[in-house]
């Protein structure tokens, strides 16, 4: 019966808010007053380090996959003071949340912070749409980490009216473009591509909630677990292959590539993801973040890379060591990689200066690594 609840309150969620159209703009405008103003442009290097834009047609559409995400698991957070105790621990500002029902944003990343401000975890949360009035949220989080964020938010529940429970029944799905390509419709942006294709074919309305973090990563919902993965008429695939299109992109998420108490928010682009509010007050691990960002000194990042020589089944360790060719000097430390896809924690100067004469070692031999400056990255970055 518990379970039957759960899918039938999920499934109420899902339907909560306009069944039409998602437009893009209005994430995005809540996106701009949270962060830096960005270019939300797109990019992705193939495994020979160059990005499709350099030798694709323009003229292609965009073709959905679909992916449930089994490495993600969902827990229940709700009470007349759930609002106010995620506010406290969380990056974001769950007040960004409150307009929901009334076409505002449907979901927040954000991240969990030590008091050292590491990142603990990473987050997507959607109001619970079956429990609005008492003040009911569901988070999205890394399965491996479920048991952890449940106890390290009862650590601070203390006396507040909150109740925290794993929502077992609930599972998490993306819908996602085929390939990370950098072409786009003669005279259309991306973002336009996708906005003009979501009311046609591949999706249906209610599983476009875009992706909070950048609208070029299509859309993320929650669905009950007896439900069906597939959405519409776009094909379901393996999670691998949404990890692939992420380390194209540039994107981290999980435990894997956010290691717990090991990595910086800024260093992760948490900033440029609309997952760190620098306007709303106290949380746990602010003064580091907040003293960072206000320097604005931050000399390392994730940044997407291709690995040469590499197939899919091939692995080097985490931390590889990447140099540049011929140097002594590292430029940084891969962080997770599907094949030649991957993601590497570089020192952006060092690393932009010699992006197509990196290598990384594996099995002896030094295997020619490039990268390149995201797109949707500001402006500003080098």
């Amino acid at each position: 019966m518990a379970m039957g609840k759960a899918v039938f309150q999920i499934a109420s969620m899902i339907k909560a808010g306009p069944l039409t159209t998602v437009s893009l703009t209005k994430p995005q405008q809540w996106l701009r007053s949270a962060t830096p103003a960005c270019s939300r442009r797109w990019f992705a290097l193939d495994s020979r380090g160059k990005s499709d834009s350099d030798s694709k047609s323009k003229d292609e559409v965009v073709q959905w996959r679909t992916a449930r995400l089994e490495t993600r698991s969902v827990v229940r957070v709700h009470g007349k003071d759930a609002s106010a105790f995620l506010q406290g621990l969380i990056t974001n500002d769950i007040h960004l949340l409150d307009a929901s029902a009334d076409g505002g944003p449907r979901s927040i990343y954000s991240l969990m912070l030590n008091l050292q401000g590491r990142v603990m975890f990473d987050l997507f949360i959607y109001t619970d749409a079956s429990r609005r009035e008492e003040g009911g949220f569901l988070v999205d989080c890394d399965a491996l980490l479920e048991e952890k964020l449940v106890k390290h938010l009862k650590a601070f529940k203390l006396r507040k009216d909150v109740s925290v429970e794993s929502a077992s029944a609930v599972g998490v799905r993306i819908n996602f473009p085929e390939k990370a390509v950098g072409s786009v419709m003669a005279g259309k942006s991306l973002e336009e591509k996708i906005s003009s294709h979501q009311s046609s074919e591949g999706l249906s309305d209610h599983l476009k909630i875009p992706d909070p973090r950048l609208p070029l990563l299509g859309y993320r919902s929650l669905f009950g677990l007896k439900e069906s993965a597939e959405a519409g008429n776009s094909p379901v695939v393996d999670e691998t292959a949404y990890r692939r299109f992420r380390y194209r992109v540039g994107v981290p998420e999980g435990s894997l590539e956010l290691p717990p108490g090991e990595c910086f928010p800024l260093e992760s682009n948490a900033d440029y993801l609309a997952g760190v509010h620098f306007h709303k007050g106290c949380y746990l691990g602010q003064e580091l973040t907040a003293r960072t960002h206000h320097t604005g000194v931050v000399r390392k990042r994730l940044m997407p890379v291709a690995i040469e020589g590499l197939t899919v089944g091939q692995t080097i360790p985490r931390d590889a060591v990447v140099a540049v060719r011929g140097g002594t000097k590292p430029v940084g430390k891969l962080r997770a990689h599907v094949g030649p896809d991957g993601l590497a924690l570089l020192r952006i100067e060092e690393a932009l200066a010699a992006a197509d004469n990196l290598v990384v070692s594996h099995e002896g031999k030094n295997l020619t690594v490039r990268t390149k400056r995201p797109e949707w990255w500001p402006d500003a970055v080098a």
